[in-house]
């Protein structure tokens, strides 16, 4: 005996939990296949398809019988399949601009704090960190991290190259 949607809709809600069972397993792979033309990912139209049964279970009193169950249910599918691909749409830098065309994305990660660069030129830095060097780490260490300091100074100009040349690493640390 073939039951309609109808009827099965009927039965659930006067408490036939097989009701629901066959209505399930009828519209299972249907839906499933529906989703899947909408997310092209098995995995995406898994769970189109089961959040589309949580939906119906859930508002299946809400349903209109005057009107198509399989309209119903599809619109569901539908809807819950495009919902997902909006989710894992990926973001836009554009979709954070403002009317005046700013984008407040931009603004908000700004980091304000100095770039290495700048850091390398304050010399005061400079000077505490090869304090600090000098103090935590071997002398091979020192001698190395001393040729690598010598060559970014003479790159951004904070001494000749010729006095940076002959300094060694203890006239460094004296060094203004």
């Amino acid at each position: 005996m073939n039951i309609t949607d109808q009827e099965l809709i009927a039965n659930y809600l006067n408490g036939d939990e097989k009701a629901l069972e066959i209505l399930v397993k009828r519209y299972l792979k249907p839906l499933y296949n529906f989703a899947y033309k909408y997310t092209n990912s098995a995995h995406d139209a898994e769970d189109a398809t089961q959040e589309s049964f949580v939906k119906v279970w859930k508002n299946i009193g809400k349903y209109d019988r005057a009107k198509s169950f399989k309209t119903w249910i599809f619109t569901i599918a539908k809807n819950t399949a495009l919902d997902l691909l909006k989710k894992k749409r990926p973001l836009v830098f554009s979709d954070f601009e403002n009317n005046a065309g700013e984008n407040m994305l931009m603004e908000t990660l700004r980091d304000l704090s100095p770039l290495q660069d700048e850091l390398s030129k304050n010399k005061s830095f400079s000077q505490m960190l090869w304090r600090t060097i000098a103090t935590s780490v071997s002398i091979s260490s020192v001698l190395l991290a001393f040729s690598v300091s010598a060559a970014i100074g003479i790159a951004f100009g904070y001494y000749p190259a010729r006095r940076a040349a002959s300094l060694n690493p203890i006239e460094a640390l004296r060094y203004e």
